[in-house]
């Protein structure tokens, strides 16, 4: 920031409470671009999901939200560091932060209160590095009230042999799911599947959503290259879609609220938070 240069922050933004409020704080007079790396929204499933959510609101006043990851374990990193909550602030912080943007993205609204268990029992249960046992979690449930009264769920598995994401959102006028899958089995399965069912009578539609092989290839099924596009079009003083420092603050907020529930035993709110 003493630069005052434009800066790609990685996700989390921080992991901590308090160094989330200080760059937040720290960037509210900033005179470049600051954008967080929160590219999931860019995902072809969830950019139809915004679309047909908020953009042609075609299932009404949305209600609930329903996403799960089950996924392989963590891969191996620079000193294990994603295995030791102390460095990147625990599994609903550093990995879940993805989702739980997603759902403030997808609600329009600030969230309220975290309810949230978890367990550390099957992949990382006497896990050890440099005689340090890890302490994540590889599985959990969390559920999150919104201030618009939005209810949503996100349920994590991080010892399933894919790589697996399910969202499911019901309005008062219709319901969308969509998923994306990598499951290294041999057949030629569906990687992606997307399904909007109005109760209006108006089409229903199902669909494949794929961005051409080369923008794929880039990384997260091609959300590494609208990311950093989005970063060029933010140089260049153009709107965007990309999470702002305060988008990635909320989701951060979430995914600690989350940690402490689970560690607790209690439902959090976010007021004790702010």
């Amino acid at each position: 920031m003493e630069s005052g240069k434009p800066i790609l922050l990685e996700k989390p933004m921080a992991t901590t409470l308090e160094d989330a409020k200080e760059i937040l704080e720290l960037s509210r007079n900033y005179p470049s671009v600051i954008q967080v790396g929160l590219q999931y929204r860019y995902k072809a499933i969830y950019r139809a999901v915004h679309e047909n959510l908020n953009q042609l609101r075609r299932i009404g006043t949305l209600r609930t939200i329903s996403l799960s990851e089950h996924r392989i374990e963590f891969l191996d990193k620079v000193d294990q560091w994603n295995k030791f909550s102390r460095y990147s602030g625990g599994t609903l912080v550093e990995k879940c932060c993805h989702y739980f943007d997603l759902f403030n993205y997808f609600s329009g609204a600030r969230p309220t209160t975290v309810t949230a268990v978890g367990r550390s029992n099957t992949k990382y249960q006497g896990f050890q590095h440099d005689g340090q046992s890890a302490d994540i979690l590889d599985s959990a449930f969390v559920t999150i009230e919104y201030e618009n009264g939005i209810i949503a769920n996100f349920r994590l598995c991080m010892f399933a042999p894919m790589f697996h994401e399910e969202i499911t959102l019901c309005g008062d006028a219709g319901r969308i799911h969509a998923f994306e899958n990598e499951d290294f089995l041999p057949g030629a399965g569906l990687k992606t599947g997307f399904e909007l069912r109005p109760t209006n009578g108006a089409p229903a539609v199902t669909s494949a959503l794929h961005y051409p092989a080369v923008i794929e290839q880039s990384g997260h099924s091609g959300a590494t290259f609208f990311e950093h596009a989005d970063f060029v079009e933010q140089m260049l003083g153009h709107e965007t879609e990309s999470a702002t420092i305060e988008e990635g603050y909320w989701s951060v907020l979430v995914g600690i609220a989350a940690e402490t529930a689970v560690r607790e035993g209690r439902k959090v709110s976010i007021s004790e938070l702010l």
